[in-house]
């Protein structure tokens, strides 16, 4: 029985002559992917002196199979997968490079972004990688402006202990609650009670006041919505937001009836400070804070206020606006170190770790890792300031500071070391100069 034509067999030749071309066209453009993300890399890791550290057999390695098939979003998720491991291992400054590398290929990867600045602001104990953190939290929001996330993330971050700017916190908030989520559904509701607690900080009380009615008329509107659906779950959740709303706005109104008179009978304060240089770099302050009254809430408890010292380049804001776009510059020749959390003792004597002194250490690295002392606190000026500072109205303070000195100081009398903000924020400073041979 004759069958039919039998099937030619492949031409081997010319299959090699179209499959090479295209294996050649993919190499460049993978070498050109990964050429991107070296040139890349480097901007998002001024913690080291080598860009390289850490990510030469991971990167190039775990990249390439993805890059060859063009998959940028696969790519992203290895990285991030990389990202994570590093995190729980505690390799931060390793990590760091990683967010920039997997934003570049997947520009909506939101929780990269947010993640990111958060390592930049908390997680290094260097304060000057504030600027990192706000340029790439600028560069999420380019990418992504039309969902609440990161505009909430840079009002957070501003409102927090990092900045504590209630001014510059505000317009970021507000911002955050004209936009949805990513799919659509609105923003939930702890966006608008940023905006009223922000309020509160800034010393607009009455604003404050009107943002928690506006938010309990929301969740009022919420429950009618939620019992004509007969969707009880959401009727207890806005129940809920009602309840919050109305003891926020409540207690609000009520430290506004008690706090009433401080204006009228401020309290003198001033700083009486000794500083000398214990060893190269460690300098030695003793702090007391002259007229500090004693702190006792309604139930007896006695509460500390908070003192905060700053070294830094003198002109220090100067010189970061001036290089605000250059990251590299500003972590290589500025210097800031920054405490926050040293207590006032009953005796006024600022303490720090139970010690009646505070002990500046720029001689190690602050959050251990492994880092030289040199490559957070460069010291390449002539020039530095030493910050003491007293300012009653930031969150890290015990409410019972603000029942003594006010909404935003204003508790606080005018005297050679008040100073007062354009907002009519007051607070207590004193700035010691020093030369480059006090520290050293």
């Amino acid at each position: 029985m004759t069958g039919g034509p039998s099937n030619p067999s492949p031409n081997r030749g010319s299959i090699w002559t179209r499959v090479i071309p295209l294996v050649v066209a993919l190499w460049v453009a993978t070498a050109f992917v990964q050429l991107r993300l070296d040139q890349r890399r480097s901007l998002f890791n001024p913690m080291t002196s080598d860009p390289k550290r850490g990510l030469a057999a991971s990167v190039k390695n775990n990249v390439f199979g993805a890059s060859l098939l063009g998959v940028r979003e696969v790519v992203a998720g290895m990285l991030w997968v990389k990202a994570d491991e590093l995190f729980h291992t505690g390799k931060y400054t390793e990590l760091v490079p990683y967010f920039s590398l997997v934003t570049f290929l997947d520009p909506h990867q939101i929780d990269v972004y947010s993640t990111g600045a958060w390592h930049l602001s908390y997680n290094f104990g260097d304060p000057r990688m504030l600027t990192q953190s706000k340029s790439f939290l600028r560069e999420g929001i380019r990418n992504n402006p039309t969902i609440w996330d990161l505009y909430f993330q840079m009002g957070w971050l501003q409102f927090d202990w990092p900045c504590e700017d209630y001014e510059s916190a505000l317009p970021w908030f507000v911002e955050a609650t004209k936009f949805p989520d990513s799919s659509g559904e609105a923003h939930p509701p702890f966006v608008d009670h940023m905006v009223a607690h922000t309020m509160v900080r800034q010393g607009r009380i009455d604003d404050a006041v009107a943002k928690w009615n506006q938010n309990l008329a929301t969740a009022e509107k919420e429950i009618v919505k939620a019992k004509t659906k007969r969707n009880q779950t959401d009727e207890r959740y806005w129940q809920q937001e009602r309840d919050v709303c109305r003891n926020n706005r409540d207690l609000v109104i009520v430290r506004k009836a008690a706090r009433g008179d401080l204006s009228r009978n401020p309290k003198n304060l001033h700083f009486d400070v000794h500083v000398n240089k214990l060893s190269s770099g460690v300098l030695h302050s003793v702090i007391k804070v002259v007229g500090m009254p004693p702190l006792v809430d309604n139930y007896g408890e006695t509460a500390n206020a908070r003192v905060e010292i700053i070294l830094q380049d003198k002109g220090y804001d100067r010189l970061l606006e001036q290089h605000a776009k250059d990251l590299t510059w500003i972590t290589t020749n500025l210097t800031r170190y920054r405490s926050i959390y040293n207590v006032i003792e009953k005796n006024t004597y600022v303490s720090d770790k139970n010690q009646p002194f505070v002990n500046i250490e720029l001689n190690k690295d602050p959050a251990d890792l492994g880092r030289k002392p040199s490559e957070i606190f460069p010291l390449k000026s002539d020039d530095y300031e030493l910050i003491f500072r007293f300012e009653p109205r930031v969150r890290r303070q015990p409410e019972i500071v603000q029942e003594a000195f006010g909404w935003i100081g204003e508790g606080l009398a005018l005297g050679p070391q008040t100073r007062v903000g354009p907002t009519g924020v007051r607070w207590l400073e004193l700035r010691i100069p020093l030369k480059r041979d006090q520290i050293l």
